[in-house]
């Protein structure tokens, strides 16, 4: 399978009701699917954890994820070989493979070390969202860092063509209020905007909309909330001048978008007459300048469902070192690279690791795109 170029977006779900059906799925990811660490890791909790529906998620999304990447690095790559590094706050990226056999394939692919994701997950979906990077030369093969590094792997990230994923369902309601939340986790606008939607059902979707956008940036920042606040930043989603009562109704629009039903391919254009809108705003911490360039959408994976997942990517193009530098890096790419002047394409898949092959659904249903989105 090709890597998605640089802006595009490869969003694979997962249905994990049909992995709770099967109550034996998870000890075959375990056992098939994992790596020898993270298998150790289960067998010193014991046995019992298997059973539990958390563990089992988990190990559901490790799989998953593990399961998906190998398939970007061609045959005879098993997902239990992948090997991740981590950043400073947690982000992981794919790194390689163990054996010598991928580390030569490695080499005479540099474009598989291109790969950049971000998964996932809550009671009832997993997602992981794929694109890439521009090949650059600075990013080391995996021999490189074991020979320098005898400790567990960890990487600086640089921002630059990262990609955040969250999913949610936003008919989920917790013991606070929105409004409570708005007031303690997000910017004093995004607050006002929400306490101006009357409807207390509206708004509470509304929230749970917004805040998986919110969490799609800093995860594709690679800061996560503990390092760039929830409310250190603002992102709207609006309808555009047609919208009449303002702020009273829930100021996102929900628009189909076609495209081949069996690849579920959907093509983010953002077409004059797009109503569903979204722009983020920086106020600091040196991301001001690099704001304009992220991309984001929202979907409803299942157009009956209320689940909803946010991709975050960057959609910007190369950067300079001085910018790089001030942005959390970066590098010269090819002239070549129109990232920032086409329209960014998603291309979804159904997958159920060991049992559907892609499997065959709707395409997404698109409920705002980032105004930065072009037509190409």
């Amino acid at each position: 399978m090709e890597i998605p170029n640089v802006g595009d977006v490869h969003l694979w779900f997962a249905d994990l009701a049909e992995v709770a059906s099967d109550p034996d799925l998870a000890s075959r990811y375990a056992s098939s699917l994992l790596s020898p660490a993270e298998r150790a890791a289960l067998d010193a909790e014991g046995d019992a954890l298997t059973a539990d529906a958390r563990t089992r998620r988990d190990i559901t999304s490790k799989a998953f994820t593990r399961a998906v990447l190998a398939r970007y690095l061609g045959r005879g790559i098993d997902p239990a070989d992948l090997t991740f590094a981590i950043g400073p706050h947690g982000k992981p990226r794919l790194m390689g493979a163990e054996g010598t056999r991928f580390l030569y394939r490695l080499n005479n692919r540099p474009d598989a070390r291109r790969i950049r994701y971000s998964l996932s997950h809550c009671d009832r979906l997993a997602v992981l969202a794929v694109t890439s990077a521009p090949a650059v030369e600075d990013v080391p093969l995996l021999a490189d860092i074991e020979a320098e590094n005898k400790t567990p792997l960890n990487e600086p990230f640089r921002a630059v063509y990262e990609i955040g994923v969250d999913c949610e369902d936003e008919r989920r309601r917790t013991s606070a209020s929105a409004d409570a939340l708005a007031r303690r986790w997000l910017s004093a606008a995004e607050a006002a905007r929400l306490d101006a939607i009357e409807d207390d059902d509206v708004r509470a979707t509304a929230f749970m909309r917004l805040w998986t956008l919110k969490e799609a940036y800093v995860k594709a920042l690679g800061t996560g909330i503990a390092a760039h606040a929830l409310s250190g930043f603002d992102v709207a989603v609006t309808r555009g001048e047609e919208e009449e009562e303002g702020s009273k109704r829930l100021n996102a629009s929900t628009t189909s978008s076609g495209g081949d039903r069996g690849g579920g391919g959907v093509g983010l254009d953002r077409a004059s007459d797009a109503p569903g809108s979204i722009a983020l705003t920086e106020r600091g911490d040196g991301w001001e300048s690099s704001a304009d360039r992220w991309r984001f959408a929202l979907v409803r994976p299942t157009p009956t469902d209320s689940l909803v997942a946010a991709v975050c990517v960057w959609g910007g193009g190369g950067v300079g070192e001085e910018e790089a530098e001030e942005g959390g890096g970066g590098g010269e790419v090819d002239a070549d690279d129109d990232a920032a002047t086409r329209a960014p394409t998603i291309i979804s898949r159904w997958f159920v690791p060991l049992v559907k092959e892609d499997a065959e659904r709707p395409p997404p249903e698109v409920i705002a795109v980032s105004s930065h989105f072009r037509a190409s």
